[in-house]
Order: C-alpha cells, then sequence, then structure tokens
C-alpha cells in the first residue's frame, strides 16, 4: 500500500477553486445485535500518520484517503494557476510562485501529494463510483464509515456532497447503493435508521427536530459517540424505502443555517453530519 497523503490546511486558504474529500473506514466496531458497537476512532491513526506517513503501511485501524476535487473558474475569477502532474503514488497539484499571492514571502514552487485530484470535467457520479462506493461497501460488511467534504465558501461542496437532481451527489447515490445492496443481499435483513445535526456558533443542534433543538456530545452506553438534548436521545428515524431516506436528506439541509455571503447568496453557515447506522441479521 503506498504512503498515505500528508494533508496542508494552509493549501485551501484563500482558493475557492479546491476542496478536499476525505474518507476513512476503521476496522473495528463491526455493526450488528452481537457485534461491538464501539469503533476505533481513525482520527488518532490520522495524526500519526501526518507525522510519519510510512506508518500507513502497516496500520490496521484505520484507512484514510484524501481526495481534491478542482472546480470550474467562474467568470471575473482569476484563475488559480494550480498545475495537475501525475505522481508516484497518487496525483501531485503545484501552484507556482508567480500564482502566489502577492505578499507572499515564498519563492518556490508548492506542491501537494493526494491520492487522488480530479479536474474540472469531473462528474459527481465518477467520483462516487471511485471514491464513495468502496466505502458504501465497507459500511454493509460492518465497517464504521466517513465520507466528508472541507473547503472554503464557494469551493463546490454541496454540489459534491448533495448535488442536484439532475446529478445527484454523494449523500444521494450512497443513499441509493445501500438500499439496493440491502433489498438484494440473499441472507441477511437490514434495519436502517438515521439522523442529522448541525455544529453552528459552537453549538450542536437536531436539524430533524421540530425546534431544531440544542445537543451535547455524550459517550452513550450503546450507541458510542452520539447526542442527546436535555430530555432525549437525538431524533431519529427509521427508514425503509428510498424516498423516506431522501426526503429526510431534504428536510435537514433544508433546516440549515443559511446566510448571504461574498461567494453564495444562500451560502451554508454550518457544519452538517447526516449518520445512517445499519444493523443485520442473517435471514431465518
Amino acid at each position: 500500500m503506498p504512503p498515505k497523503p500528508t494533508l496542508r490546511k494552509s493549501m485551501t486558504e484563500g482558493d475557492p477553486h479546491l476542496k478536499y474529500l476525505a474518507t476513512s473506514a476503521a476496522d473495528r466496531g463491526l455493526i450488528g445485535p452481537m457485534a461491538a458497537r464501539r469503533s476505533s476512532y481513525p482520527g488518532a491513526t490520522q495524526a500519526r500518520l501526518k507525522d510519519n506517513p510510512a506508518q500507513s503501511q502497516t496500520s490496521n485501524e484505520a484507512s484514510i484517503r484524501v481526495y481534491i476535487r478542482l472546480r470550474p473558474g467562474r467568470d471575473g475569477e482569476a484563475q488559480a494557476g494550480w498545475q495537475l502532474l501525475p505522481a508516484e503514488h497518487g496525483d501531485l497539484l503545484q501552484l507556482p510562485q508567480s500564482h502566489q499571492a502577492a505578499d507572499s514571502e515564498r519563492d518556490e514552487t508548492l506542491s501537494f501529494t493526494f491520492d487522488k485530484v480530479y479536474g474540472e470535467l469531473a462528474r459527481n457520479a465518477g467520483i462516487y463510483a471511485d471514491v464513495v462506493e468502496p466505502i458504501v461497501q465497507k459500511a454493509v460488511s460492518g465497517y464504521n464509515c466517513a465520507v466528508f467534504a472541507y473547503g472554503q465558501t464557494g469551493s463546490g461542496k454541496t454540489h459534491t456532497m448533495l448535488g442536484t437532481p439532475q446529478e445527484p451527489g454523494m449523500l444521494r447515490l450512497a443513499v441509493k447503493s445501500l438500499f439496493h445492496i440491502c433489498c438484494h443481499h440473499p441472507s441477511r435483513r437490514f434495519l436502517l435508521r438515521a439522523e442529522s445535526f448541525e455544529i453552528y456558533n459552537e453549538e450542536v443542534r437536531d436539524l430533524l427536530s421540530p425546534n431544531l433543538e440544542k445537543l451535547k456530545v455524550i459517550d452513550h452506553p450503546t450507541k458510542g459517540p452520539t447526542c442527546v438534548s436535555t430530555t432525549r436521545l437525538q431524533t431519529e428515524h427509521v427508514i425503509t424505502k428510498e424516498e423516506e431516506a431522501m426526503k429526510l436528506i431534504d428536510l435537514a439541509m433544508a433546516s440549515r443555517s443559511t446566510a448571504c455571503t461574498a461567494m453564495n447568496n444562500t451560502s451554508s453557515r454550518s457544519h452538517a453530519v447526516l449518520r445512517l447506522t445499519m444493523e443485520s441479521r442473517e435471514c431465518a
């Protein structure tokens, strides 16, 4: 397995053309009535991998991948100047000194290596097949998995994760795949539950609660890290149809905090999380 890329936050600061798409799959915390419900926390492994990328060759706690997507430039935007080159392991992004900020003190080309870089013509379906579909397969097998997008306002996170009716994003494609797999699995029956929350101004709010209840994070004895209000657990819905899941996604996203910015008239001002919990058992 090739060494993991080193992730440097400074790369995207001030550049709306770039966003991260990161995935992880922990190999513990198998989902099911008789399985352990606690996951190993891949974030701890990620921190170690940054310091020692070679450790990823032998680490069996988590598998972390980092991808970049370049969005097309808009009218009036300056050309970003990023150059995409093949690398020994993954793709290489370079920014010549001539395209760096005028007040930059660097006099060298900036170089960053990632598992893969998707260009401006990449489509959601292709990225999903490469990046997220393998993660969905891991989740069905009982692994705790995560996919998240990171980038500044206007970099295209919403388009990548939610998409449009004509070009669905990662969330909708993942839900569609989950239901297809569950409905066609010959030997197991599945139970799916969904919950969603946002982190806004250092507060956690339940996006599926009618009054957007404030939540706090606790270490639940059976659910592991989860969110609760003062009176109950976070709102959780059992979903039995793909259409139900899509409606819940729409409901949650419509409840998010938004505001007008220079980059986007309806920019989401919070970090939103959709959590799908899957349990399964063998058919009688």
